[in-house]
């Protein structure tokens, strides 16, 4: 579904400059810039349009001595230097980013820049790895960022493998910031059985912010089950029009007529967001439904 992208860079808030506001803005925004300068409405971006790690890229002969190069950087002294060894994987395939990432692990990394960039790494660029790593980071004492960043790649290699760890992390996880990874995670896999989790997180206190209701209410909707309706459509009368978007954009899997008719009202919505968001959703139904 289009719109979850925006409920998606949720994870890449953490406790980094943009948060995780910040970030959610920048993808809503390439949501509709690219479905107005295509003229392809509900398109949706790249993830690499908002987040460098996530962009595809092929690999080429020419990147062998690069990755060499990367390897050799990652046994430097001086945390900087190791730090741009795994930010130099964003420009490079799956296949050439994994001895690199790998690395980084087998090397019992302890700088925190390093390992969260590395972590989140793993999801972005999978390999035959990537899950038993981040089970092993999250078996461990690591801390909340890396935490929250391990459960956010686990979304992304959409292995029906992680559905229990992330349940459990909904419920476990003692920080705010890796229970709403965990949740966004669990709308990328669409696993049924995730659904009571989901919807325990919509009512839980994340310190007065909107960030877990927005996480929960772009994840039930990619579960996809109608009883979800009743939970989130009261939403539509939310006071951050954030919340609102996902609401409208989460709809779109849903023809009950309570979806359709929140999604007629938010139509009306006074902020464009919202209101582009739910004309995208009534017109992904209407063709569907075709």
């Amino acid at each position: 579904m289009a719109g979850f992208v925006a409920g998606i860079q949720i994870l890449k808030g953490g406790s980094g400059s943009g948060g995780v506001t910040g970030v959610c803005k920048k993808a809503r925004k390439a949501v509709f810039l690219r479905a107005e300068e295509e003229n392809r409405r509900g398109v949706e971006p790249d993830l690499g349009d908002v987040i460098p790690f996530a962009k595809k890229n092929e690999s080429r002969p020419e990147n062998a001595e690069r990755v060499k190069e990367l390897m050799e950087m990652l046994d430097s002294p001086e945390a900087r230097i190791r730090l741009r060894a795994v930010v130099a994987t964003k420009d490079l395939s799956n296949e050439e980013s994994e001895p690199i990432l790998c690395k980084v692990f087998d090397d019992g990394e302890k700088e925190l820049n390093n390992l969260y960039f590395a972590t989140l790494a793993l999801g972005y660029k999978p390999n035959a790895r990537s899950f038993d790593l981040l089970m092993t980071l999250l078996d461990s004492e690591v801390e909340q960022e890396i935490r929250a960043n391990a459960l956010a790649a686990l979304g992304y290699l959409n292995d029906p493998r992680a559905v229990p760890t992330l349940i459990r992390a909904v419920y476990e996880e003692t920080h705010w910031t890796a229970k709403c990874a965990a949740v966004v995670s669990l709308g990328i896999l669409k696993d049924p059985a995730a659904y009571d989790a989901v919807l325990h997180a919509l009512s839980m206190d994340s310190k007065g912010l909107d960030d877990m209701k927005i996480s929960a209410v772009g994840a039930l909707g990619e579960i996809g089950d109608e009883k979800c309706l009743e939970h989130i459509t009261a939403f539509a009368e939310s006071d951050n029009f954030i919340l609102r978007q996902i609401l409208a954009e989460s709809l779109a899997n849903f023809t009950a007529p309570k979806a359709l008719a929140t999604l007629r009202i938010l139509k009306q919505d006074p902020h464009p967001n919202v209101s582009k968001a739910a004309g995208y959703s009534l017109d992904h139904i209407t063709k569907a439904q075709a």
